[in-house]
Protein backbone atom coordinates (compact mmCIF):
# COMPACT_ATOMS: atom_id res chain seq x y z
CA UNK A 1 0.00 0.00 0.00
CA UNK A 2 1.53 3.48 -0.89
CA UNK A 3 1.25 5.50 2.38
CA UNK A 4 3.28 8.23 0.77
CA UNK A 5 0.37 10.57 0.37
CA UNK A 6 -0.59 10.51 4.26
CA UNK A 7 3.04 11.76 5.16
CA UNK A 8 2.27 14.24 2.15
CA UNK A 9 -0.86 15.35 3.89
CA UNK A 10 0.98 15.24 7.82
CA UNK A 11 3.43 18.02 6.37
CA UNK A 12 0.84 19.99 4.18
CA UNK A 13 -1.24 20.46 7.66
CA UNK A 14 2.35 20.76 9.31
CA UNK A 15 3.22 24.06 6.97
CA UNK A 16 -0.35 25.12 7.11
CA UNK A 17 -0.39 25.69 10.85
CA UNK A 18 2.80 26.80 10.88
CA UNK A 19 2.31 29.30 8.36
CA UNK A 20 -0.95 30.60 10.44
CA UNK A 21 1.50 30.90 13.89
CA UNK A 22 4.02 33.14 12.05
CA UNK A 23 1.29 35.06 10.04
CA UNK A 24 -0.28 35.83 13.38
CA UNK A 25 2.87 36.41 15.13
CA UNK A 26 3.97 39.37 12.48
CA UNK A 27 0.64 40.82 12.11
CA UNK A 28 1.05 41.83 15.44
CA UNK A 29 4.42 42.75 15.72
CA UNK A 30 3.62 44.81 12.71
CA UNK A 31 0.78 46.31 14.63
CA UNK A 32 2.15 47.04 17.71
CA UNK A 33 5.22 49.27 16.26
CA UNK A 34 2.30 50.89 13.56
CA UNK A 35 0.21 51.79 15.83
CA UNK A 36 1.51 51.58 19.60
CA UNK A 37 -0.99 50.91 22.45
CA UNK A 38 -0.88 51.56 26.30
CA UNK A 39 -0.09 47.96 27.97
CA UNK A 40 -2.92 48.26 29.77
CA UNK A 41 -5.65 48.27 27.48
CA UNK A 42 -3.72 45.69 25.44
CA UNK A 43 -3.98 43.52 28.48
CA UNK A 44 -7.61 44.46 28.74
CA UNK A 45 -8.07 43.63 25.06
CA UNK A 46 -6.04 40.37 25.10
CA UNK A 47 -7.88 38.93 28.33
CA UNK A 48 -11.00 39.61 27.04
CA UNK A 49 -10.94 38.28 23.74
CA UNK A 50 -9.26 35.09 26.06
CA UNK A 51 -13.03 35.19 27.64
CA UNK A 52 -14.58 34.84 24.17
CA UNK A 53 -12.45 32.87 22.49
CA UNK A 54 -12.35 29.95 25.57
CA UNK A 55 -16.52 30.21 25.48
CA UNK A 56 -16.38 29.59 21.91
CA UNK A 57 -14.07 26.45 22.12
CA UNK A 58 -16.38 25.23 25.17
CA UNK A 59 -19.19 26.20 22.88
CA UNK A 60 -17.76 23.79 19.81
CA UNK A 61 -17.02 26.70 17.07
CA UNK A 62 -15.60 24.95 14.71
CA UNK A 63 -12.65 27.10 13.99
CA UNK A 64 -11.21 25.06 16.64
CA UNK A 65 -7.50 25.02 15.14
CA UNK A 66 -7.96 28.77 14.96
CA UNK A 67 -9.04 29.38 18.24
CA UNK A 68 -6.53 27.26 19.98
CA UNK A 69 -3.51 29.20 18.18
CA UNK A 70 -4.62 32.55 19.80
CA UNK A 71 -5.57 31.06 23.13
CA UNK A 72 -1.57 30.32 22.02
CA UNK A 73 -0.73 33.63 21.76
CA UNK A 74 -2.84 35.45 23.53
CA UNK A 75 -1.88 34.76 27.06
CA UNK A 76 2.18 35.40 25.86
CA UNK A 77 1.16 38.75 24.94
CA UNK A 78 -0.62 39.61 28.00
CA UNK A 79 1.89 38.50 30.18
CA UNK A 80 4.41 41.16 28.09
CA UNK A 81 1.45 43.98 28.91
CA UNK A 82 1.35 42.83 32.43
CA UNK A 83 4.85 43.60 32.79
CA UNK A 84 5.25 46.82 31.06
CA UNK A 85 2.53 48.86 32.94
CA UNK A 86 3.94 51.46 34.87
CA UNK A 87 1.51 53.86 36.34
CA UNK A 88 -0.01 55.24 39.32
CA UNK A 89 -2.11 52.22 41.05
CA UNK A 90 -0.64 49.51 39.74
CA UNK A 91 2.79 48.86 41.55
CA UNK A 92 4.92 45.67 41.48
CA UNK A 93 2.43 43.71 43.88
CA UNK A 94 -0.51 44.24 41.65
CA UNK A 95 1.79 43.74 38.08
CA UNK A 96 2.86 40.20 39.92
CA UNK A 97 -1.50 39.33 40.48
CA UNK A 98 -1.77 40.14 37.07
CA UNK A 99 0.89 37.76 35.97
CA UNK A 100 -0.63 35.21 38.11
CA UNK A 101 -3.60 35.30 36.65
CA UNK A 102 -3.07 35.28 33.37
CA UNK A 103 -0.86 32.05 34.41
CA UNK A 104 -4.19 30.33 35.86
CA UNK A 105 -5.72 31.37 32.55
CA UNK A 106 -2.53 29.26 30.71
CA UNK A 107 -3.81 26.34 33.32
CA UNK A 108 -7.48 26.94 32.22
CA UNK A 109 -6.86 26.62 28.75
CA UNK A 110 -5.08 23.27 29.31
CA UNK A 111 -7.68 21.92 31.42
CA UNK A 112 -10.38 22.85 28.94
CA UNK A 113 -8.39 21.69 25.78
CA UNK A 114 -8.16 18.42 27.56
CA UNK A 115 -11.62 17.82 28.90
CA UNK A 116 -12.56 18.79 24.65
CA UNK A 117 -9.95 15.90 24.33
CA UNK A 118 -12.27 13.25 26.29
CA UNK A 119 -15.88 14.88 26.20
CA UNK A 120 -16.62 11.92 23.40
CA UNK A 121 -15.34 8.96 24.61
CA UNK A 122 -18.05 8.71 27.07
CA UNK A 123 -19.88 4.86 27.13
CA UNK A 124 -23.12 5.12 25.24
CA UNK A 125 -24.91 3.98 28.47
CA UNK A 126 -23.97 6.20 30.36
CA UNK A 127 -24.40 9.23 27.86
CA UNK A 128 -28.51 9.67 29.32
CA UNK A 129 -27.52 10.14 32.78
CA UNK A 130 -24.08 12.55 32.26
CA UNK A 131 -24.49 14.18 29.47
CA UNK A 132 -27.36 16.52 30.42
CA UNK A 133 -25.35 17.23 33.56
CA UNK A 134 -21.89 17.68 31.43
CA UNK A 135 -24.06 20.68 29.39
CA UNK A 136 -25.13 22.49 32.17
CA UNK A 137 -21.90 22.16 34.25
CA UNK A 138 -20.32 23.80 30.82
CA UNK A 139 -23.29 26.48 30.56
CA UNK A 140 -21.94 27.65 34.02
CA UNK A 141 -18.47 27.81 32.70
CA UNK A 142 -19.57 30.23 30.05
CA UNK A 143 -21.32 31.88 32.69
CA UNK A 144 -18.14 32.09 35.21
CA UNK A 145 -15.56 33.20 31.77
CA UNK A 146 -18.65 36.11 31.16
CA UNK A 147 -18.57 37.17 35.21
CA UNK A 148 -14.67 37.47 34.47
CA UNK A 149 -15.09 39.57 31.33
CA UNK A 150 -17.15 42.16 33.21
CA UNK A 151 -15.28 42.70 35.73
CA UNK A 152 -12.59 43.96 33.36
CA UNK A 153 -15.00 45.97 31.51
CA UNK A 154 -16.37 48.06 34.68
CA UNK A 155 -13.23 47.65 36.35
CA UNK A 156 -14.55 46.18 39.29
CA UNK A 157 -13.60 43.29 40.63
CA UNK A 158 -15.48 42.94 44.08
CA UNK A 159 -18.78 41.94 42.73
CA UNK A 160 -19.70 38.41 43.40
CA UNK A 161 -18.99 35.62 41.09
CA UNK A 162 -20.80 32.91 40.09
CA UNK A 163 -20.24 29.65 40.99
CA UNK A 164 -19.94 26.50 39.66
CA UNK A 165 -20.11 23.76 42.72
CA UNK A 166 -23.82 22.91 42.91
CA UNK A 167 -23.51 21.65 39.45
CA UNK A 168 -20.57 19.54 40.14
CA UNK A 169 -22.59 17.81 42.76
CA UNK A 170 -25.25 17.03 40.54
CA UNK A 171 -22.31 15.37 38.42
CA UNK A 172 -20.83 13.52 41.31
CA UNK A 173 -24.48 12.42 42.10
CA UNK A 174 -25.19 11.15 38.55
CA UNK A 175 -21.91 8.67 38.97
CA UNK A 176 -22.83 7.62 42.36
CA UNK A 177 -26.43 6.85 40.33
CA UNK A 178 -24.22 4.78 37.98
CA UNK A 179 -22.74 3.03 40.70
CA UNK A 180 -25.30 2.17 42.45
CA UNK A 181 -27.27 0.59 39.31
CA UNK A 182 -23.85 -1.33 38.57
CA UNK A 183 -24.61 0.45 35.03
CA UNK A 184 -20.67 -0.49 33.60
CA UNK A 185 -20.50 -4.13 34.84
CA UNK A 186 -20.87 -5.94 31.05
CA UNK A 187 -18.09 -3.39 29.68
CA UNK A 188 -14.59 -3.87 29.35
CA UNK A 189 -12.61 -2.42 32.47
CA UNK A 190 -11.66 0.78 30.77
CA UNK A 191 -15.13 1.92 30.45
CA UNK A 192 -14.91 3.19 33.78
CA UNK A 193 -11.65 4.41 33.69
CA UNK A 194 -13.36 7.21 31.04
CA UNK A 195 -16.39 7.91 32.70
CA UNK A 196 -14.08 8.64 35.57
CA UNK A 197 -11.25 10.71 33.89
CA UNK A 198 -14.01 12.82 32.15
CA UNK A 199 -15.53 13.70 35.29
CA UNK A 200 -11.94 14.33 36.99
CA UNK A 201 -11.44 16.90 33.61
CA UNK A 202 -14.72 18.23 34.75
CA UNK A 203 -13.43 19.09 37.97
CA UNK A 204 -9.82 20.05 37.21
CA UNK A 205 -11.48 23.01 34.85
CA UNK A 206 -14.05 23.93 37.77
CA UNK A 207 -11.03 24.16 39.65
CA UNK A 208 -8.88 25.85 37.36
CA UNK A 209 -12.35 28.29 36.89
CA UNK A 210 -12.45 28.85 40.66
CA UNK A 211 -8.41 29.88 41.13
CA UNK A 212 -9.04 32.24 38.05
CA UNK A 213 -11.79 33.88 40.40
CA UNK A 214 -9.89 34.61 42.97
CA UNK A 215 -7.31 35.72 41.53
CA UNK A 216 -9.15 38.26 39.78
CA UNK A 217 -11.21 39.27 43.04
CA UNK A 218 -7.80 40.70 44.52
CA UNK A 219 -7.03 42.86 41.69
CA UNK A 220 -7.33 46.33 41.68
CA UNK A 221 -8.78 47.53 38.64
CA UNK A 222 -10.55 50.27 39.90
CA UNK A 223 -7.02 52.00 40.15
CA UNK A 224 -5.87 52.50 36.93
CA UNK A 225 -8.93 50.80 34.57
CA UNK A 226 -9.14 54.85 34.35
CA UNK A 227 -6.47 55.67 32.27
CA UNK A 228 -6.05 55.74 28.61
CA UNK A 229 -5.03 57.53 25.55
CA UNK A 230 -5.94 61.22 24.58
CA UNK A 231 -5.64 62.57 21.13
CA UNK A 232 -5.62 66.28 20.44
CA UNK A 233 -4.29 67.70 16.66
CA UNK A 234 -3.87 70.83 14.90
CA UNK A 235 -5.49 71.77 11.59
CA UNK A 236 -3.51 74.52 9.83
CA UNK A 237 -3.34 77.79 11.89
CA UNK A 238 -6.25 76.71 14.51
CA UNK A 239 -6.32 74.58 17.30
CA UNK A 240 -8.94 72.00 17.39
CA UNK A 241 -9.25 69.34 20.47
CA UNK A 242 -10.27 66.23 20.72
CA UNK A 243 -9.98 64.49 24.18
CA UNK A 244 -11.09 60.64 24.83
CA UNK A 245 -10.63 58.97 28.41
CA UNK A 246 -12.86 56.19 30.89
CA UNK A 247 -13.65 57.49 33.98
CA UNK A 248 -16.80 56.41 35.51
CA UNK A 249 -16.29 59.60 38.09
CA UNK A 250 -16.72 62.37 36.09
CA UNK A 251 -15.42 64.89 38.98
CA UNK A 252 -11.81 63.27 39.03
CA UNK A 253 -8.77 65.74 38.13
CA UNK A 254 -6.78 64.39 35.15
CA UNK A 255 -3.34 65.05 34.82
CA UNK A 256 -2.00 65.90 30.75
CA UNK A 257 1.26 65.52 29.89
CA UNK A 258 1.05 66.74 26.26
CA UNK A 259 4.30 65.91 23.81
CA UNK A 260 4.91 67.24 20.46
CA UNK A 261 5.37 64.89 17.49
CA UNK A 262 6.97 66.52 13.83
CA UNK A 263 3.94 66.28 12.05
CA UNK A 264 2.31 68.55 14.18
CA UNK A 265 0.14 65.85 15.71
CA UNK A 266 0.06 65.80 20.01
CA UNK A 267 -0.30 63.00 22.53
CA UNK A 268 -1.86 63.32 25.40
CA UNK A 269 -1.60 60.87 28.52
CA UNK A 270 -4.08 61.42 31.02
CA UNK A 271 -3.45 60.25 34.77
CA UNK A 272 -6.73 59.67 36.58
CA UNK A 273 -6.62 60.98 40.56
Amino acid sequence: MDTSWVLNYKRLCRAQFLGLVIGIGIGTVVGRLIWPVLPQRVLQENLLTLFAQIKALLSGDPHREKIQTQLAILPVEALQAARQIRIAGCGEEERAKLVALVRALQTLITQISQLLSRRDRLPEITEQILNPQFERLEIEFKQMLDAFAECFRQGDCGRQLPTVRGALTEVDHSVQQIRDRNMLAGLTFEAPLRVLDLVERYHATADALDECGRLLCTLQLQRYRGITVCSSWRIGGDAAIKSSFSSDRPTQKLECATRMVDNGWHGCLCTTR
